[in-house]
């Protein structure tokens, strides 16, 4: 048990007015005489001497009162204690066959003391022996959102496996959600691999030396596709600059051959202008909340176009979002440990009935003092 106000609890102090008050109350009073006290037979009663505890049950009752009503405001409530026998201790593997071989006995090992392994995927898949990993994108921005997804799990450490790239740099940091171990391998890939997009059968869109945008009608042997087919994007009904963006995305469909699709549900899109969205990569102007999937614009759309900077903006981000930039260069063991935070998950405190059941005692308590006191000076 704990209380959220514990403070209150210097309010049991106050037990000492009823006493006080008691015992005032116990005082001799004046003599006053009057006419008929010479009819009264004098009887020879030996005078009390100290403290005197007459009618200690309403005294009791009024410090209980007291006790009860400082235990109530100091909000007590009950921890979850089921959760610190269930937890364990989980493993999470990128859904990489490279990474899988590196680490297969390791998760057999896991597999074999019952510890549940998954897939870095959403939702998690479980890992089964000897099966090939799903066929699925993987990024900094899934990770992030799988660690996110075991707040509430009952884990109390996580085993982590992933490809050492700058790809992970895409966030600031990642957050564990727990005390985590890191599990990392150097990519495997082939010297001078370029990533590319294929937008149909015969054009491929990629970056050359210089790290500008190209065309292509075909692709090397061993470079790695990010991305295939159309671009969706999604724009809110009545944009006030809808024909501005609509002539960014034109222009970058001429130049280098991107193919763009209109799609009526934010969360069906890659990108998105002026909603941000945790899904999709957000221009926005002057964003109202913090994201760091969200891209502000510098100026207004209408000020960008006019510039021509819009669809070279438009399009550095989505070179950026797909990773068309290989980014295959491994990070230093203390680039990846500063990447890597811990940000312990503190569980929600359980709803108890603890705090009804002391209002109701201090309402009983308080009512049967009343009682009393009106039977005793009835």
């Amino acid at each position: 048990m704990e209380l959220l106000n514990p403070l209150m609890l210097w309010g049991t102090l106050g037990i000492a007015i009823p006493v006080a008050i008691h015992f005032w109350h116990q005082k001799k009073g004046k003599y006053y005489p009057w006419a008929a006290t010479q009819w009264l037979s004098e009887k020879n009663l030996q005078q009390a001497k100290g403290l005197r505890f007459d009618e200690w049950w309403l005294l009791l009752l009024r410090c209980l009162a007291i006790v009860l009503l400082c235990l109530f405001l100091s909000k007590p409530i009950l921890l979850n204690p089921s959760s610190a026998s269930q937890a364990k201790s989980i493993h999470l593997v990128e859904p990489s066959a490279w990474v899988y071989e590196n680490y297969k006995f390791e998760i057999a090992s896991a597999l074999q003391k019952g510890e549940p392994c998954f897939w870095l995927t959403q939702p998690l898949t479980a890992i089964v022996q000897g099966q090939q990993p799903p066929s699925s994108s993987w990024s900094a921005w899934q990770f992030q959102a799988v660690l996110n997804s075991l707040t509430a799990s009952n884990t109390n450490h996580l085993q982590l496996y992933f490809t050492n790239t700058e790809a992970l740099l895409t966030l600031p940091n990642i957050y564990a959600p727990m005390p985590y171990d890191l599990h990392y391998v150097r990519p495997n890939f082939t010297k001078n691999r370029n990533n590319y997009i294929q937008v149909s059968q015969n054009q491929f869109i990629t970056l050359d030396d210089s790290g500008s945008l190209v065309k292509q009608t075909q692709i090397a042997q061993g470079n790695q596709r990010v991305y295939t087919g159309d671009i969706a994007y999604f724009i809110p009904k009545q944009h006030p600059d809808e024909k501005y963006i609509h002539a960014a995305l034109q222009a970058l469909t001429q130049v280098y051959g991107f193919s763009f699709k209109k799609v009526n549900e934010l969360t069906k899109a890659q990108i998105s202008f002026d909603v941000p969205s945790s899904t999709a990569l957000a221009f926005v102007y002057q964003p109202t909340r913090f994201d760091s999937h969200v891209v502000a614009l510098p100026e207004t759309w209408q000020a960008m176009a006019f510039s021509e900077q819009l669809p070279i903006f438009i399009g550095e981000h989505i070179v950026r979002e797909l990773h068309l930039k290989n980014t295959d260069n491994p990070l230093s063991s203390k680039q990846i440990n500063a990447l890597f935070t811990l940000q312990p998950y503190h569980p929600r405190p359980t709803q108890s009935k603890l705090s009804d059941v002391l209002f109701v005692a201090l309402l009983l308590v308080i009512g049967i003092e009343r009682w009393l006191s009106l039977q005793k000076n009835s």
